[in-house]
């Protein structure tokens, strides 16, 4: 954990010098990005007792945060109405990182995945009909947070 830790400390100080050619970079997500990525590749390809532990739960506690401070950035100036494939995104993300960090693809995970997208775009296609009070339901949910 302490190297995980560390090379987001690390990372974040490069982050700030960065920002001086990349002025719209967050140097806090450069930092958290970077360090996960590359845990996650040593993580999955490497013999990592050769080269110190990787620690997956740290991994999967950044690359959660990654999960969430994503979806705030892809839909903070989107239109509203995509403001409803929130949960979709998010739980995809979680799913990817901890199928990720299991080395293993789960059926249930996928279908669950796959189900709650078809779900959510009926609602949106339904907006306007007889969804729409669930659509307004599920867009003010996290508006105002």
């Amino acid at each position: 954990m302490m190297y995980l830790l560390l090379s987001v400390t690390v990372l974040f100080v490069v982050g700030i010098l960065l920002r001086k050619f990349f002025p719209e970079m967050c140097a806090i997500c450069f930092a958290v990005f970077t360090t996960w990525l590359v845990g996650l590749v040593g993580y999955l390809v490497f013999d990592t007792s050769s080269i110190g532990s990787i620690d997956s739960t740290t991994l999967g506690v950044l690359m959660g945060g990654s999960a969430v401070g994503g979806m705030y950035y892809l839909f903070k100036d989107k239109v509203e109405s995509w403001q409803i494939f929130k949960l979709p995104y998010l739980i995809t993300a979680f799913g990817l990182v901890y199928m990720a960090l299991s080395k293993n693809i789960e059926a249930n995970i996928v279908i669950l995945i796959i189900s709650l997208w078809i779900v959510f775009f009926l609602i949106y296609f339904s907006r306007n009909k007889q969804g729409a009070k669930w659509f307004k339901e599920i867009v003010e949910c996290c508006k105002n947070w």
